[in-house]
Formats: C-alpha cells, structure tokens, sequence
C-alpha cells in the first residue's frame, strides 16, 4: 500500500477491519452504499515520509458524486441525526462572515503582490472542481467594480486558477493538480486549500479504527508542498489558514 502522492510504502495507523464491521456513523455508511464495494478490509495508514494521510481500500471516487450517491448520503444522513435536514442552510454567524472577509483580503493582497504586472481589465480566473464557484466570481465582481470592465465567457487559459477543498476527495491528487495546472497562461497563479483534517487521524488512532469517508486523504502542510511539486509547479508559499484550512499558493 504506497503513497498517492511519493509513491513509498505506506504504515498502518489503524486496524484492518471489513466494511460490514465498522459502525462509523452516516459518512461510513452512504461511502459504503455509494462505491458498492466488494468486502475488503479498511484500514488509514500513514506516508511517514510526505506527512500524508489514506483511507484504503482505493476506489473510484466519482461514484461518491452521482444523483444517486447524493440521495444515499441524504438518506444516511437524516435517518442517523433524527430531527436533521441534510443540506439545510446553517444559521448566520457573523464572526464567520468576518473571518471571510478577512480571508479574502488576505487573498487579494497576496495576488496582488505575485500578479501586479498583468493587466486587470484581461484578468481571468477559474475555479476548478468542486469548489461552488463563489470565490472566483467574488474576484471578478472586484476586478469589475475597479476596472469598468465585467470578464466575458470562459477561455482557454486562465491567470489564476482556484483549487479548494477539491484533492481530499480524490485518490490521485498529483494528476488532478496537472490538470489543473494545465489551464494557466505562462507565470499564472495556482491557489490551493484542503482541510487541516489532522485530529481525523489522531481520532482514528484512538479509536482504533477508521470509516469510510468522501474525504479519502488528510493532508498535512508537508504533504500539499510535496503534491504541488511533484506535479512540477513552484511552491511561492503555503500556511495555515485559521484552524481548520492549509492554503497553499503555488504557480
């Protein structure tokens, strides 16, 4: 069992157990529904080298994001919380509003230093993946309000493009930050989050065990680096985001 990402042997960090075994709460069980897997042990192990996390057994993800896979973890979900709505819009919490906005400024600022030699008014910016396209069109409704000039239709190649919250769910995360990567004109910006997701696998080790989970990876600050050059891009800088997010800025 080797590494996703250097490709060396990987250590167990929980024991093997079958599917049918773990009672690991609704993510462990619309997973197992969704990839209709054949028995197989599961087990997280750990790349010693890379800092880098994997839930076995590999699987094809994209089945976890099918109409159908999307009424199974519906189903698990509401049938395990009584009284809960999967999906339902959570209340408004202003300090989360504020940590957004500081985010973003944090952002702008960065890009802000790397791309100040392009023109804006040609700016363009993709989000790539599962991300739901908010913090792209934030930046172009920025771009527009400064400049007069509104970003027309998609194009080839893009200045910046934005990969959040997308490589935990893929078991291949260098070829997909290639692809990625791929969309860039010459010198553009590659931004980069996942989850600190750290205390999943000190949790795992604890308990013993670990379930199934749309997030099949947990990476670590060492581990995004080590992606991002793998796949040939120059690491500018990766930091924590608060406590709960990496951001990697890469080009």
């Amino acid at each position: 069992m080797k590494c996703s990402i250097c490709g060396k042997p990987t250590i167990p960090l929980t024991r093997s157990r079958w599917i049918e075994e773990l009672r690991a709460g609704w993510e462990h069980q619309a997973t197992a529904q969704a990839i209709q897997q054949n028995p197989k042990p599961v087990q997280l192990r750990f790349c010693y080298h890379c800092r880098h996390s994997i839930i076995f057994p590999i699987f094809n993800t994209d089945l976890l994001y099918t109409p159908e896979a999307v009424a199974i973890r519906k189903e698990c979900y509401e049938r395990l919380n009584p009284g809960k709505v999967y999906g339902a819009p959570t209340p408004l919490d202003w300090n989360k509003v504020a940590r957004e906005f500081e985010m973003f400024r944090r952002t702008s600022k960065f890009l802000a230093s790397c791309l100040h030699a392009r023109d804006i008014s040609q700016f363009r910016t993709l989000d790539y993946g599962g991300d739901n396209g908010t913090r792209g069109a934030a930046l172009s409704e920025v771009i527009a309000r400064t400049t007069g000039v509104l970003p027309i239709g998609p194009v080839d190649k893009y200045d910046l493009v934005l990969l959040c919250h997308v490589l935990e769910h893929t078991h291949e995360p260098v070829e997909l930050i290639r692809k990625a990567a791929s969309h860039l004109k010459p010198g553009g910006l590659l931004l980069c989050e996942v989850p600190d997701e750290r205390f999943r696998w000190v949790q795992a080790m604890l308990q013993g065990q670990k379930g199934l989970h749309y997030h099949v990876a947990h990476f670590s600050k060492r581990s995004l680096v080590r992606a991002m050059e793998k796949a040939g891009l120059k690491v500018i800088q990766a930091r924590y985001r608060f406590r709960w997010s990496y951001r990697g800025y890469l080009i």
